[in-house]
């Protein structure tokens, strides 16, 4: 299922279902994660946040900052791999890993989705 935003040129190819091989080529330093949300999931995520007066309020101002983050990063040489965060995945995660539901929770979720990723992989390569 295609992620909005995900595919537009402003992330020029980023995409949460290429594979790591191809995020993390030859040469290249690995991506880093960056916590991506749905535009179903978003208003209800944000509830769920500790942080939430820190967040943007609708989804498209998200995006739009989305975006910056990562054309930023790309123009500073980093590749940003957008990871997924479903809400209830991530409130059990925080709950079993001692998270708070915060922008540190959620870039430690995104990093271990990066990671997970790296793993599968790496097991279907060998």
């Amino acid at each position: 299922m295609p992620v909005e935003g995900h595919n537009d040129p402003g992330l020029r190819g980023a995409n949460t279902y290429d594979s790591w091989e191809r995020l993390s080529a030859d040469g290249d330093e690995p991506p880093v994660a960056l916590p991506w949300y749905t535009r179903e999931s978003y208003d209800s995520l944000v509830r769920m946040m500790d942080d939430r007066d820190l967040m943007p309020a609708s989804f498209d101002r998200w995006l739009e900052q989305a975006r910056q983050v990562i054309a930023k990063s790309e123009a500073e040489g980093t590749r940003v791999w957008p990871a997924l965060i479903d809400p209830d995945e991530f409130a059990v995660w925080c709950g079993e890993n001692g998270f708070n539901r915060d922008s540190c929770g959620r870039l430690a979720f995104a990093e271990a989705v990066l990671a997970a990723a790296a793993v599968i992989e790496l097991a279907d390569n060998t």
